[in-house]
């Protein structure tokens, strides 16, 4: 009898021990996006979007607009525009009767907007960790990049998202 009672612990211990080994470990995957403008002059207005695949109660994020080229080698200005949404799902109609009617809508809360712009500079940028809700479905970090020089005028609005999965 003690044998078995040995075994039984050792088996649950095990599968105790491999339990917390899957929901410790965190998987190293990204979600990301980017979007290239060619310019006037030959340069390349670019904006990268990245967050997290996957998460907890957070999830890491980073943005960056960057100007590639030579002609000119720095823009006069560039900026990256950030927007972080967590989306969700929200019951909006539920009907009793027979039968019985149910619907979901899918709901997106901006969590904070903002920008960064350098002077004379070939790339702008920011990162960070967001928390989120027990209701959130996905998070999505999005990047809109522009700049300005006499060379190529004052491109905007290009545009990538990230989008990661709870």
């Amino acid at each position: 009898m003690k044998i078995r009672g040995a075994i039984k612990l050792g088996l649950i211990s095990t599968l105790l021990t491999s339990a917390g080994l899957v929901i410790n470990s965190a998987p190293a995957f990204a979600w990301s996006g980017q979007s290239t403008l060619n310019l006037a002059g030959g340069d390349q207005l670019q904006a990268n979007a990245w967050s997290c695949s996957s998460y907890w109660s957070a999830c890491s994020w980073q943005n960056s607009a960057f100007l590639q080229g030579y002609n000119p080698a720095y823009a006069n200005w560039i900026q990256s525009n950030t927007t972080l949404t967590e989306n969700g799902a929200g019951l909006s109609s539920m009907t009793i009767s027979n039968p019985v009617s149910v619907v979901f809508t899918f709901k997106g809360v901006t969590l904070w907007q903002g920008y960064w712009r350098n002077y004379p500079a070939y790339e702008a940028g920011s990162s960070g960790t967001q928390g989120l809700d027990w209701w959130s479905l996905s998070f999505s970090s999005r990047e809109c990049s522009s700049a300005y020089s006499p060379v190529f005028g004052t491109p905007s609005n290009v545009c990538a998202t990230g989008e990661g999965i709870s």
